[in-house]
Formats: structure tokens, C-alpha cells, sequence
């Protein structure tokens, strides 16, 4: 996602992703009127400033049984890390990736989040990164790629 990336509130004791996303007045007017797609692989663009919290979101919130989303500044796009154990979802193990309408979700699976954490470890050290970086997992048909901040400016 572009730009500066920002997290939903999210009630602890509600753990269904949709009521966070959607306003619950227009809920069933929009899922209805929004194009769901699923994705078969995934190369995501992120800047540093919100590469630097996927190390956070993995292990803070999707190891967790949670969702963290990154939202674009520069428009209506958002991008959802999501685990199994979350409502609400367009993703599940036959699916991990979907699009509906601006809104992505990507389904990270139980047995692949220690493996994605400890592969975005670099990224907790910002400053000893060489920028473009690109993480890699070709079994997941998942890459993704961080770019210097100066790069969307």
C-alpha cells in the first residue's frame, strides 16, 4: 500500500472482520454491489514506513487469532492480514487471496505465520535494509516487496 498505513479498531471480544470494515448501515448494500475475486498468487508494494509493521502485524496480531489492516492514504484501498480463526472473511485455506471491490484480503494459515515472521525479521532492523527488498514464498505464490519511502514522494 502507498503511503501511511493505519490500523482499524478493533474490539477484542469481536473478533468478525467485516463489522470493523464496513459500517453496519451500508454492510449489506455494499458486499452486495462490490466484484469479489480471487487472486491465485500476490506480489504486494509496500514503502518502509508500512513495511516496517509487518513484523508487528504477524506476531502481534495474526499469530494472535486477529486481523491488522493497512489502509491507503491516497485512496479507498485497503490491505487485511488475516487469520484463520477470523469471521467474516471472503478468504479461507482454498482461497487465501481475495479482492473485494478496493479492499484485499490475504489469509495467512496457522502452520505458515512462524515461517513469515522470522522471513520479515529484517525488517525490525530498517536501517540495515538495502531497499527494493522482495520476501519470497513460492510455495505460498506470495511475494512481497519493500520500497524506500522516497519512492512515492
Amino acid at each position: 500500500i502507498k503511503g501511511q498505513a493505519e490500523r482499524h479498531g478493533i474490539d477484542s471480544r469481536d473478533n468478525n472482520l467485516e463489522s470493523h470494515f464496513y459500517d453496519e448501515d451500508c454492510l449489506s448494500e455494499a458486499t452486495e454491489l462490490v466484484r469479489t475475486r480471487r487472486l491465485e498468487s500476490l506480489h504486494l508494494t509496500f514503502n518502509l514506513e508500512s513495511g516496517i509493521l509487518l513484523p508487528l502485524a504477524i506476531r502481534g496480531r495474526v499469530r494472535h487469532g486477529r486481523h491488522f489492516t493497512f489502509k491507503s492514504v491516497l485512496g479507498d484501498t485497503a490491505i487485511t492480514l488475516v487469520a484463520a480463526s477470523v469471521t467474516g472473511t471472503f478468504v479461507d485455506a482454498d482461497k487465501p487471496y481475495v479482492a473485494h471491490g478496493p479492499w484485499l484480503q490475504v489469509l495467512i494459515p496457522e502452520d505458515f505465520i512462524e515461517t513469515m515472521a522470522t522471513s520479515l525479521e529484517p525488517l525490525n532492523n530498517p536501517d540495515q535494509l538495502t531497499l527494493p527488498k522482495t520476501f519470497f514464498w513460492k510455495e505460498r505464490k506470495l511475494a512481497i516487496t519493500i520500497l524506500s519511502d522516497g519512492r512515492y514522494q
